[in-house]
Formats: structure tokens, sequence, C-alpha cells
């Protein structure tokens, strides 16, 4: 029997595959015995070497799992197709809460963000990508690009309580007093 090339690859290329066991760099270029099983496979999260970004697999060309077996018989080529995904980092202090939390979204999604205060608090800002937005409780990113960074910030809520005596009577303190939130 002769020998038939066959190409593992990703896309993007210079990815991570598995060929019967062993561990190669896309694209590799393999001379098979015509007919010959093998196996191929790759890691379903891979690092793109940048910060906040990283490669999701997506599928096989020919439509296989993550790892699977493969009878060619004619030069052939098989393609991991990755998919990117971009950090996005959510931060927040006491008074409230970012949802979704932080994680990876897919390159092109949109993803929208609730920001909200902690009862007796509320939003002071929200920095995004370290641009203050103010005190918004809603932001979309769309057709997702990059990673993104969220901030809440928030304050405890202080009330002016104003009191004055009548006649016969006394309050202390007198006048306008400020209490925060639950004292």
């Amino acid at each position: 029997l002769g020998t038939i090339p066959v190409t593992v690859t990703t896309a993007p290329t210079g990815m991570s595959i598995t060929v019967d066991g062993l561990n190669y760099s896309s694209p590799h270029v393999f001379n098979w015995t015509i007919g010959s099983t093998h196996s191929i496979g790759t890691d379903s999260l891979q690092s793109s070497g940048l910060t906040g970004v990283r490669y999701k697999w997506k599928s096989w060309s020919d439509s296989g799992v993550l790892s699977h077996t493969v009878l060619p018989v004619l030069s052939s080529s098989y393609t991991a197709i990755f998919g990117t995904q971009f950090l996005f980092s959510i931060e927040e202090d006491s008074g409230g809460s970012i949802t979704p939390p932080s994680g990876w979204f897919d390159s092109g999604t949109d993803q929208s963000f609730s920001i909200a205060p902690t009862p007796g608090y509320r939003i002071d800002s929200v920095i995004v990508d370290d641009v203050n937005l103010g005190m918004i409780s809603f932001h979309e990113f769309t057709n997702i690009d990059s990673p993104h960074s969220l901030k809440g910030f928030y304050s405890l809520l202080i009330y002016t309580v104003n009191s004055t005596g009548t006649v016969g009577g006394t309050i202390s303190p007198s006048g306008a007093v400020d209490a925060r939130h639950g004292e």
C-alpha cells in the first residue's frame, strides 16, 4: 500500500493539535498509509499569547468531535476551527454588583451588563475601560472585538433629617442632621 499526505491544522494556525497521542503545533503534514486509521484532536481552549484573549474550539472541518478517528484514503486536510474569546474583568466595591460576573465572551457578539446598588446604597460611578460613564445602571458592548473592564463604585445613602421642637418640648439634636442608611 502507498502513502498519502495528510495535513492536520487549525484556524487560526499555530495552535496545538494531538495526532495519534503526540502533540504538534499546527499545521503539520503526515505521510500515512492509505486506509490506516489515526486519531486527531485538540485542546478545547488555547491561549493566544495576548492578555485577555483566548481561542475556543468550535468544530473540525470533517464535522468530527473534539478528539476523533479518521480514515483517509486520499490526500486530505483536517482543520480544527476556533473562535476568539475576550475576557471581561468585572470589579465592584461592597455597595453593589455587576452582572454577569467576569468571564469570557465570544468575538462578534453583543453583551449587556446590569449595575445595581445593594439596598441602602447608590451608584457613584461606573468605569468602563478607564472611562468614567457616571451613574449608569446598564451598559452594552456590541460586536465584541477586545477585552474590557467594568468597575462599579457605590456609596451608602445619607438622609437629611430636619427636626424642630414645639411648644412644651425639645428635640436634640435640633435642625438638619445627616443620618447614614442603617443608623
